[in-house]
């Protein structure tokens, strides 16, 4: 039997276990055992169980120990891991204790996962020598730790890949089609029209169809293909092309599939979608390349006709001409210092007090209105503009610390790095250099990393730029955790200080048990780790009052604040009084911020 007791057991109450010779010190010892709280079995020499307590007999379901006593306690193990139960076994024989982890199904055929430790000094049972098992159901645990990883590798609105798994599977594809001139196509796809969906229906009916389209899309795939969705209305897919395969038509038939009406709410909903096709290895060698050219063939399908799907071609450059607009607008922006960084405040959740800000990038004409990074896009990837804006940028965040230092509330600042900056080789010796010259202390900078830094081109020298700024002081953050491919190992790999929950979980965590379960799983792993833990996107009390009650650290959002000018940071937090003890107001949001009152001593914690 591969369970911990036989199948169909008499419906009996507890029975104590008969314990033949047993008296004294030893009876003491067993009913001590006995009354613990933690799960206990003694196993003799021979492998089989001699004793278990009542708090295993509650674990594993069983109701009379008379129908498990005696026999291989190896045998109650699923075979798949009875490897690691009987080298455990073994171990412990010979006077080593012994720990591992397996899956077994109780007496009820509950499914649940086990941390066993054995130790060789059991008290002896009936004259018999004995290995002492402590046993802890660790089930709930697991499975989160397994939504945690699911998470780190999938789109949370529609179960698809996300970004980092489609480029880790796209990756693999490369070198195996490498390996045997084998094909395969990328296709980008977009919604048609979702802005005006999105308008009309509103963001409930829009969810629902993004739904809908990634369920379809999954299902027309042929055999062995991937889909995955990077955000808003964009998808992609990997599709493998046997020889001689007409691409372009069969990507035209998946979308008259991705054409028929969707549901919502008992209504349908019409939409259609166009395609990009990049086919390795005319279409790109390199991810990036495949991706980019299926982007293009999308953008120029699109312009030509909307739902209609278009394989890439060497002459298709107007995409490459509106990359190169966007860039046009960075450089302009940058040569006449039109950039400049808004600051969002970060509070100890504990204690309501100030403790950082974090320097978002923002850029406006004269007399124009401010701009986000969306607009400048293109710039992060190019390797020069991206340098120059970084320069820019993290100048006037010295500048403002410098400034700031006359202040007994200046508080540490984070600022992002682009995946670009890391591909340049005196990046961290460039930063240091500027902190040097203005007095500032690197502990005033804390440098945000997300994880397509370790996936671009730079990150060969990621490891050494982020060595290099830690042991100067500077602190590492780990942004957007949870939603990369290998956040988890980077932790190992990496000296980070702190990582920030991305908002996507955030934004969520008072409907949606899931995302609490991964919330609290990544705060006790912070707090297991002494990294600190920051929540981004706390947009209201509720969520707020969860992040509190589950010790998550720091916490930025709308419910505090949006990013604003050094200025008026500097009246709301900096040099108010003694504004160092300044505070986030119960139920105050960023609407609030024109308020002019004094902030010194309020606190809501």
């Amino acid at each position: 039997m591969h369970h911990f007791a036989p199948p169909v057991l008499p419906p009996c109450t507890r029975h104590p276990v008969p314990t033949p010779g047993v008296g004294g010190d030893l009876g003491e010892k067993l009913a001590l055992l006995d009354a613990s709280k933690q799960g206990i079995f003694l196993i003799d020499l021979d492998g089989r169980l001699a004793w278990m307590n009542a708090e295993a007999m509650r674990l594993t379901e069983v109701r009379d120990p008379a129908f498990v006593i005696g026999r291989d306690w190896l045998s109650f193990w699923p075979r798949e891991e009875q490897r690691a139960v009987s080298s455990a076994l073994a171990s412990a024989r010979i006077g080593i204790p012994a720990t591992f982890a397996a899956t077994c199904p109780t007496v009820a055929r509950t499914q649940a996962c086990w941390e066993v430790i054995i130790s060789p000094d059991g008290p002896p049972v009936a004259g018999e020598a004995t290995m002492i098992a402590f046993i802890r159901d660790v089930t709930e645990r697991e499975a989160a730790q397994k939504k945690l990883e699911w998470a780190a590798t999938h789109d949370g609105l529609t179960g698809l890949a996300n970004r980092a798994l489609f480029y880790a599977r796209l990756d693999e594809k490369i070198k195996r089609a490498q390996a045997d001139g084998g094909s395969f196509g990328l296709v980008a796809f977009d919604l048609d029209r979702f802005k005006q969906i999105n308008e009309r229906i509103g963001h409930a009916g829009a969810d629902a169809l993004l739904r809908g389209f990634a369920a379809r899309l999954a299902e027309i795939l042929p055999a062995g293909g991937l889909a995955a969705r990077f955000g808003g209305d964009e998808f992609v897919a990997l599709i493998d092309l046997p020889a001689g395969a007409d691409v372009q038509s069969l990507v035209e038939l998946m979308l008259e599939r991705l054409r028929l009406p969707y549901n919502h709410a008992g209504r349908p909903i019409e939409c259609t979608a166009s395609a990009g096709v990049a086919v390795f290895p005319l279409g790109g060698r390199t991810p990036d390349d495949l991706y980019m050219n299926a982007d293009i063939a999308l953008l120029t399908g699109k312009s030509q006709e909307a739902g209609r799907a278009l394989v890439f071609s060497g002459d298709m450059r107007q995409a490459l001409q509106r990359r190169a607009s966007s860039l046009e607008v960075a450089a302009t922006a940058i040569a006449n210092c039109w950039i400049e960084p808004h600051y969002q405040p970060k509070f100890d959740l504990a204690s309501g007090k100030l403790c950082g800000l974090e320097a978002l990038l923002r850029w406006r004409q004269p007399g124009g209105q401010w701009q986000s990074p969306e607009t400048i896009t293109a710039a992060f990837d190019d390797k020069c503009l991206a340098t120059r804006i970084t320069d820019t940028i993290f100048g006037k965040i010295v500048s403002d610390l410098s400034r700031w230092g006359d202040s007994s509330c200046a508080v540490p600042v984070a600022f992002n790095a682009a995946a670009a900056d890391f591909r340049v080789e005196n990046f961290a010796e460039r930063l240091l250099t500027q902190l040097a010259q203005a007095g500032v202390p690197a502990s005033m900078i804390e440098l945000e990393v997300t994880e397509g830094v370790f996936l671009g081109d730079g990150a060969p020298h990621v490891a050494r730029v982020l060595r290099k700024l830690s042991n100067e002081g500077v602190r590492i953050a780990l942004d957007d955790f949870g939603t990369g491919y290998a956040s988890l190992s980077h932790l190992k790999q990496f000296p980070v200080d702190v990582i920030k929950i991305d908002r996507s979980f955030v934004s969520s965590v008072t409907e949606s048990h899931e995302d609490r379960a991964i919330v609290r799983t990544m705060i006790d792993l912070g707090k297991s780790m002494s990294i600190e833990v920051v929540a981004e996107g706390i947009e209201d009390a509720a969520q707020l009052a969860f992040l509190q009650q589950a010790g998550c650290n720091v916490g930025q959002g709308f419910h505090f604040g949006k990013a604003v000018p050094a200025a008026e940071i500097e009246t709301r937090h900096l040099h108010v009084g003694t504004a160092c003890e300044a505070v986030f107001a119960s139920g105050e949001t960023h609407q609030n911020w024109g308020r002019d009152r004094a902030l010194a001593g309020q606190q809501v914690l």
